[in-house]
């Protein structure tokens, strides 16, 4: 039977952290630990890393698989895999990442033929999953197995963490009503995604109880950049516009932007934007975007420190739901403005 660093651990007493970093060279660790570690490790046949190797085995580390579901990686893929890759390597852990591109039943096959040995645990975002076809994966996974999923749900099946949503939603309005802005509008994501529902309802609910915001225009958008263009054609129409419009996430908005200044229009002058996931182009393009900023190296770091305990403390799963809290990252297209030269509408 292969040895792992769990083995290890059952026999020294030592955390999976701590055995991993030791066979890395760690500083942080003690010689006396180090030297007990290893001796252990030698003992029980684990192929040791670096200068301890005597057969080019692999170092180690643990390793991690984050399972992604998309189409294609986008700029906010990229972004989220940027963040967990900072925040593994600062934990010295070995990061996988698979794309399985958005079928259920495809994602069924990958966890079914999964090399669960191969891994110490994995990471699941796939946020088109609901409660059900969490519990179906439930099934196809060994007993225990440390598994932790970014997907919002209301009833989590494994651990959960990930962004507080409804809080972002709440920030933007809270922005608006500080800005002075009164009539004011939103550019949902699909409904049947729970971080979609969780964004509008922030959002709503503070206007609900504010004396001065009104909401006077909804669209729902699929989170696309299509999605953006097709939104702004609708407000053009408007006989009565929103000055502020809070755009459910920066792809979505960039469409809207980009499209309205094509057709005259000025952001900030003639409708204020905010945004959702504070993506590095958003501070790069003009006017740059205000933006509920997600930051996904926290995520990561949040998401391997829960993996970690799971790892060291095998339990089933108990369904926790832990929520990273946001900031509004304020930029000049929220700033209100007036112009004195107005589009053809």
């Amino acid at each position: 039977m292969k040895v792992t660093l769990k083995d290890i651990a059952e026999k020294t007493g030592y955390s999976l952290s701590t055995i991993s970093r030791a066979l890395r060279g760690s500083e942080k660790i003690s010689d006396s630990a180090k030297q007990e570690i290893i001796g252990t490790a030698r003992q029980l046949g684990y192929p040791l890393p670096g200068p301890h190797r005597t057969d080019g085995a692999s170092s180690g580390t643990l390793n991690v698989l984050v399972i992604v579901t998309t189409e294609h990686i986008d700029l906010f893929y990229a972004t989220f895999y940027d963040g967990f890759n900072l925040a593994a390597r600062n934990q010295e852990i070995q990061l996988f990442l698979l794309r399985v591109q958005r079928s259920k039943e495809r994602l069924y096959e990958v966890m079914d033929q999964l090399g669960y040995r191969n891994y110490d645990g994995i990471v699941l975002f796939t946020p088109e999953l609901k409660q059900n076809d969490y519990e179906l994966l439930k099934e196809e996974i060994p007993e225990n197995y440390p598994i932790v999923s970014n997907g919002l749900i209301e009833n989590p099946v494994f651990d959960t963490i990930t962004f507080d949503s409804y809080r972002g939603g709440h920030l933007v309005a809270e922005h608006f009503e500080k800005q002075g802005a009164k009539e004011v509008g939103i550019i949902r994501g699909p409904f049947d995604k729970v971080e979609a529902r969780y964004r509008n309802n922030g959002f709503c609910d503070f206007i609900e109880q504010s004396d001065s915001l009104n909401l006077i225009w909804n669209y729902e958008g699929d989170f696309t950049y299509d999605a953006g263009v097709q939104a702004f054609h609708e407000y053009h129409q408007l006989s009565r516009k929103p000055e502020a419009v809070f755009v459910s996430n920066d792809t979505m908005c960039y469409g809207f932007m980009l499209t309205a200044q094509r057709n005259g229009y000025q952001v900030p002058g003639d409708v204020a934007l905010v945004g959702y996931d504070d993506l590095p182009l958003s501070s790069q393009i003009y006017p740059a975007i205000t933006s509920v900023h997600t930051d996904f190296m926290e995520l990561g770091s949040a998401s391997l420190d829960i993996l970690m305990d799971l790892i060291e403390n095998p339990r089933p799963p108990k369904g926790m739901l832990s929520l990273v809290p946001l900031r509004l990252k304020v930029r000049d297209s929220s700033k209100q403005k007036k112009t004195t030269q107005k589009p053809n509408r």
